[in-house]
């Protein structure tokens, strides 16, 4: 797979310096100029956070909770030998767990889980994650290798960085 370019329209404002311009003025002073910039693009693996914790699927919800708030983490990956199989968010535990009345020394993370999971390779696209992220509602990704390994994290607060580089 190459590189991708950009193709953007480069305005120079000829003769003006720090003075303020009104747009029609600034429209009448520039010259188009016509250039392609290569930007390179960014892998997930360049922004995610690498310190990605994990919890087992027989661990307790009781365990569980208490690894999101020794990390203070909303979400915590499953995994099962480092491959991915679920994400187990704070709202997992108080919809399926709290308010089922479920006992939570006893109820698994397993027993817990919803849905498939959403995760993304460490060698995509960073635009992928951000669309991903925006299609799916999700504010969180687990980040992957190609074995499914959880390798980090990415988050929607990790994407300004992307978007302002």
């Amino acid at each position: 797979m190459g590189d991708k370019t950009t193709s953007v329209m480069l305005f120079l404002l000829e003769g003006r310096s720090r003075e303020k311009i009104s747009d029609s003025k600034a429209r009448e002073d520039c010259r188009a100029v016509r250039s392609e910039v290569t930007f390179p693009l960014m892998r997930v693996h360049e922004i995610m956070s690498t310190q990605a914790f994990c919890v087992g699927p027989a661990n307790t919800l009781v365990e569980a909770a208490g690894v999101m708030r020794l990390f203070d983490l909303g979400a915590v990956p499953v995994c099962d030998d480092d491959v991915v199989i679920g994400m187990l968010t704070d709202r997992d535990i108080v919809f399926r767990g709290v308010a089922n009345g479920g006992d939570l020394n006893h109820l698994t993370v397993l027993e817990t889980l919803s849905g498939s999971t959403v995760s993304i390779f460490e060698d995509d696209e960073v635009e992928h994650a951000a669309r991903m992220m925006t299609e799916q509602h999700l504010r969180r990704l687990p980040v992957v290798d190609r074995e499914q390994h959880l390798v980090g994290m990415v988050t929607r607060s990790d994407l300004p960085r992307y978007f302002n580089e």
